[in-house]
């Protein structure tokens, strides 16, 4: 369908749940193109959600994946998905966009960052990682990412740790649109009955997937020490992954009544989950952001957040963030979850999802209606 809108091409692997009113809102601005160049098999659930939208269209790039494990003191914490799409030059050659957004720093960026040059087209790099997801990043690649920072692109970070990151790398300010990671708080925001009932009182929420480096086993040790102290409560654990069995193994069968697994709940049913429980915490050792902090918070749940999510300096009260590897620091957080000490969550720290939209939009409709 003609328009008369900019194009604009967003290179990501999929259109995940919480981007799609993200998408949808920057669909009324451009004429709007999702390519897609992977899949991340952690996700089987979001897999029939890399659709065209109401105001956007998908268009899937074939290519190849690998997934080498990520390591931490010699175990395995995640996996990497690395996708090598060769013909994605091609694709944004027929394409024609007007601009490009493309997520990371891998090949689909490079792709990007070479069709801006031969079409003299403007490129952002959507970019999330921050100082400590990125410290055991190896010399070759932090010299290609500097390298990819000198050629002088435009960046749209996660929040203020991934722009501390970019520019570490010699990012300057002017060139980094710092947002935040968002989820529509409007599902979040409305009125929703609880869907459990958990037993014994109160109830504390962990939600995230069941891999190492979400910090599940410092969690459950952590309840362990204060069950073994006398305290009464209920852990809530929502997520799913390779690691279930063996962290149900770690409850013991005389606790197994105190903890919860309720499995991956879907992004629809997560409201009324929050609204069961009476505080959340959020234990990971990495995360570029942590999006189930900004639903706790959007649901009225006060937070217990990891220092190591990107979102904790933006989101949570310097009070109620602590080190997971740190036993007392987490034990410390645990407990005035439990007992109710928490300071409250504050909303307004959490952008809406049109402000988003606003600023990324607003930066874009800036450089196009330059040229």
């Amino acid at each position: 369908m003609p328009t008369d809108r900019p194009r604009l091409a967003i290179l990501t692997n999929m259109v995940a749940p919480y981007r799609r009113p993200l998408f949808e809102l920057l669909g009324e601005r451009f004429d709007l193109h999702v390519l897609l160049t992977g899949f991340e098999p952690n996700r089987p659930d979001w897999r029939g959600l890399s659709e065209h939208g109401r105001l956007f269209q998908v268009h899937a790039v074939r290519g190849l994946q690998v997934s080498p494990p990520r390591r931490r003191a010699g175990t395995t914490i995640d996996r990497q998905r690395i996708h090598l799409n060769p013909s994605l030059l091609l694709s944004l050659a027929r394409l024609r966009p007007d601009a490009v957004v493309t997520a990371e720093m891998g090949f689909r960026s490079l792709s990007a960052l070479l069709y801006g040059r031969l079409a003299k087209r403007p490129v952002w790099i959507w970019w999330g990682g921050t100082l400590h997801t990125e410290r055991e990043t190896g010399p070759l690649r932090r010299a290609i990412r500097r390298a990819v920072v000198r050629s002088n692109p435009r960046w749209i970070s996660y929040g203020q740790t991934s722009s501390e990151y970019l520019r570490s790398l010699g990012a300057v300010d002017e060139r980094i649109l710092t947002i935040q990671n968002t989820v529509d708080e409007s599902a979040f925001q409305r009125p929703a009955e609880p869907s459990h009932s958990f037993e014994p009182r109160p109830a504390i929420l962990s939600v995230g997937q069941l891999i190492p480096r979400k910090g599940l086993s410092e969690l459950l040790a952590a309840a362990n020490r204060l069950w073994a102290r006398g305290l009464r409560f209920s852990l809530v654990v929502a997520g799913s992954g390779p690691e279930r069995q063996r962290l149900v193994r770690s409850v013991g069968p005389d606790r197994e009544p105190l903890v919860h697994f309720v499995g991956s709940v879907p992004t629809e049913s997560m409201p009324g989950l929050y609204r069961s429980c009476d505080a959340f915490v959020f234990p990971t050792l990495e995360d570029v952001w942590g999006l189930a902090v900004n639903e706790a918070i959007l649901c009225g749940l006060p937070v217990a957040c990891s220092r190591y999510a990107g979102c904790a300096p933006e989101l949570v009260a310097p009070e109620a963030m602590f080190d997971p590897t740190d036993q007392s620091s987490i034990d410390r957080a645990l407990e005035s979850a439990v007992r109710g000490t928490l300071p409250p969550s504050d909303p307004s720290r959490v952008w809406p999802i049109a402000r988003v939209a606003d600023a990324i939009a607003g930066d874009i409709l800036r450089v196009v209606g330059s040229r």
